[in-house]
């Protein structure tokens, strides 16, 4: 959070200046921090996938945009969309989704990625669900021990991991693109990566 307590206005005709850079003043009352910024107030853009824009939240108060929104007393600008790839992204960027965003962004937070490994198997999650959910209804152990090793096996055949292996190499190759897409939008704006994980912790994998 530290991160967000100092903005930096660019210039938009002047791609390797800044012009000033704000602080808020920070008080506290009771244990607890109200940042103000005067007559600048900061926007935060958030980009991405379910993580960014909230998806199965009671509340879309509670994604962490909106946290950070309501900590800091900043502008929340929340394009993110549940599902998203790195290819969807780049391509929410080349079509100028995000191109003369009013007010302008201060700070980008991305949260992508996930879904570029998790597509390989959301064909089979269906039949997984089922098989799995029978096998746990009948109470039996064997039963539900072997829908587990089944599921195992399927995740570890040469078929998963070349899933597996392709999205990592899209994503690999589509994330320094948005990055430098977004940097000809918005130069000088810090942009933040984050939530790139293995979203099948929990699964032994063959080497």
């Amino acid at each position: 959070m530290i991160l967000l307590l100092v903005f930096s206005l660019c210039s938009c005709n002047k791609k390797d200046e800044v012009e000033e850079i704000k602080y808020p003043v920070i008080t506290e009352k009771n244990g607890v921090k109200n940042y103000s910024w005067g007559e600048y107030q900061p926007t935060i853009l958030t980009l991405g996938d379910s993580i960014a824009s909230g998806y199965k939240l009671s509340s879309i108060t509670l994604r962490y945009s909106s946290l950070m929104k309501n900590k800091t007393n900043t502008l929340e600008m929340n394009k993110a969309v549940a599902g998203y790839k790195s290819s969807d992204l780049l391509l929410q960027i080349k079509n100028s989704q995000f191109a003369n965003l009013k007010p302008t962004p201060n700070v980008i937070f991305i949260s992508i990625g996930a879904n570029n490994v998790l597509s390989a198997v959301s064909e089979k999650i269906s039949s997984y669900q089922t098989y799995l959910g029978l096998a746990i209804k009948t109470g039996k152990e064997n039963l539900i021990t072997e829908q587990l090793a089944k599921i195992q096996d399927d995740f570890n055949s040469s078929d998963m991991q070349d899933k597996f292996n392709k999205g990592i190499n899209t994503f690999d190759a589509e994330l320094p693109q948005i990055i430098d897409y977004i940097n000809e939008l918005y130069p000088n704006i810090p942009i933040f990566i984050q939530t790139i994980y293995n979203p099948y912790v929990g699964f032994k994998y063959k080497d």
